[in-house]
């Protein structure tokens, strides 16, 4: 998982929006889902216990 790619650097420098900042009891996992929004995906890695997001497949093509 690489942190600095542009994508990634644009989705951590963003606001939180404010229908996120109350979401209510949920898993992390749903939590990070909702919050990296549709144009990402959430990328777990066991082994290292790291997790981070990606632009998602359908995005790909886009600019952000």
């Amino acid at each position: 998982m690489d942190p600095a790619t542009r994508e990634v650097r644009h989705l951590f420098g963003l606001p939180l929006p404010s229908v996120h900042r109350h979401l209510g009891p949920m898993t992390l996992r749903d939590a990070l889902l909702a919050l990296g929004g549709r144009a990402y995906e959430l990328v777990v890695d066991d082994v290292y216990r790291e997790v981070g997001y990606r632009v998602a497949a359908t995005q790909a093509g886009g600019t952000l």
